[in-house]
């Protein structure tokens, strides 16, 4: 199968602009993920897999300004049942944050955070979760992809500490 047949596949699978995808889209589509990447690999446009790359790279982070916007701060990552936002939670825990919250499409649970099952593109529930007390009034956000026009930014170029924002929800 070529790259071309693969990528059709997953834009039949889940076309752009799909909220969410149920548990046979998404072992579908991480099959053709995989043999996509396969394929890139076997082409030479990738030396690795970019899963593993992600994984295992080391991050270095300004401890001074980490520690300084999240100890005794409420956090909440989007995207905690991921292995960026599992990581992240990994690396934010040590920072002592007064609350570790975790939203996500797929249930989950991990030991210290609590876990929020929602789609942070939906506003209702993004605003529910950050109005519920335990954030109120300014919410500590790492990684909020499009949680409203223009509230957040998301890049995948700058350090963490840039995806560390206060956010006003009023």
């Amino acid at each position: 199968m070529t790259s071309e047949a693969l990528i059709s596949e997953i834009l039949t699978i889940c076309p752009p602009g799909t909220r969410s995808a149920s548990v046979e889209d998404r072992g579908a589509l991480r099959a053709r993920v995989q043999a996509l990447i396969q394929i890139a690999v076997k082409e030479g446009r990738i030396a690795e897999d970019p899963r593993e790359v992600a994984l295992t790279r080391k991050v270095m982070l300004d401890e001074v300004a980490v520690r300084s916007a999240i100890s005794g701060k409420r956090v909440l990552i989007t995207g905690a049942a991921g292995c960026v936002g599992g990581a992240l939670i990994e690396r934010l825990v040590p920072y002592s944050p007064a609350l570790l919250a975790g939203l996500d499409l797929q249930a989950f649970s991990r030991a210290g955070i609590t876990a929020i099952q929602g789609d942070v593109r939906d506003a209702c529930t993004l605003e529910q979760t950050l109005r519920s007390g335990e954030f109120a009034p300014t919410p500590s956000i790492a990684s909020c992809p499009r949680a409203g026009p223009a509230r957040h930014q998301r890049t995948g170029q700058e350090p963490i500490s840039a995806h560390l924002r206060t956010a006003d929800f009023r």
